[in-house]
């Protein structure tokens, strides 16, 4: 039978590596420092695979070299393809081991505080060789770039992706927060309009939660406040709510895990905004590994107390 793609026998996975690491490196020579060979042997390598495709895939300047469009349609299918290899060698390792693996996922830091370290402690006791390796902003484009395999993040109810599947887990509404001995978290009875004056910490308003408290303000009949603090950094907002004189939003189901533990209590302001879920994100058409299938099917379990309460 005849080969419907000759090309392919005559690419080797090598070659690929070699023209990845060109790419990332922005430059020959760096490249062949970092694979530890020579630079004549890097050239010669990269243009063996242009004439086997027949195209360009580098253009060549002082400062380096850069992909063109060639080379980015080839990187990318590297990049899966390395990445479905590196997937199929895990599941072998997880079939014949199943208590180790490695996990890269992400979360936002109201989720790192409040439900994922759940989900790690169950895991991690049922299957304690199971290593994760969690980053601190759950971006889109590190899932496409293959860096993580899953996200734990609010769920993106504004835009559409077709190479993005979201998962809801449950509903997590904001709610307005204290800290537990400060003179706002005495009061039974408040609503937004008592707190149009008071000194907000807010995350920026272009992002998921921010346009929710945007949309909470605007339903009461108000211009969403000037925060006094605007920043992603939770542990500045906790640091600053610890004084007294603050006010914040973050997810309720942060504050029904945590608020104890850091004296904050929910304030009793009821807020109008589009429903909003925690959800789990992946890459569509991307096998997940074993151990990242294990997670999803842990936060399905952890998210049923909170879906429950409603």
């Amino acid at each position: 039978m005849r080969d419907p793609n000759p090309l392919l026998r005559r690419i080797k996975l090598s070659d690929l590596r070699l023209f990845s690491a060109v790419i990332g490196a922005g430059g020959m020579a760096k490249a062949a420092t970092q694979l530890h060979i020579s630079q004549p042997a890097v050239s010669k390598a990269i243009a063996s695979l242009e004439q086997t495709l027949g195209v360009r895939l580098l253009d060549r300047h002082a400062g380096g070299v850069t992909p063109t469009i060639y080379g980015d349609a080839l990187l990318q299918g590297s990049t899966a393809a390395f990445d479905d290899l590196g997937q199929s060698v895990g599941r072998i390792k997880f079939l014949n081991d199943p208590r180790t693996g490695k996990l890269r996922f992400a979360c936002g830091q109201t989720y790192a505080l409040g439900f994922v370290p759940g989900i790690i402690e169950k895991m991690s006791a049922d299957y304690p060789g199971v290593r994760f390796n969690v980053f601190d902003v759950a971006e889109i484009a590190s899932l496409k770039r293959r860096q993580i395999e899953v996200a734990i993040t609010r769920q993106f109810t504004d835009f559409d992706d077709p190479d993005i599947h979201e998962e809801a887990l449950f509903e997590d509404p904001v709610v307005v927060y204290a800290a537990s001995d400060s003179p706002w978290a005495r009061r039974r009875k408040m609503s937004l309009a008592d707190l149009i004056d008071a000194p907000w910490i807010l995350p920026p308003y272009n992002y998921p939660t921010g346009r929710l408290i945007v949309e909470s303000f605007k339903a009461s009949g108000f211009e969403p406040p000037k925060a006094c603090v605007k920043t992603f950094v939770l542990d500045l907002t906790l640091g600053l709510l610890a004084t007294g004189r603050y006010v914040s939003m973050a997810p309720r189901s942060m504050l029904r895990i945590c608020a104890k533990r850091l004296s904050l209590k929910i304030l009793p302001i009821k807020l109008q905004h589009q429903a909003s879920s925690a959800a789990i994100i992946t890459l569509k058409g991307r096998t997940l590994s074993p151990v990242a299938e294990l997670f999803i099917k842990y936060a399905r379990e952890a998210a049923k107390p909170f879906a429950a309460a409603g």
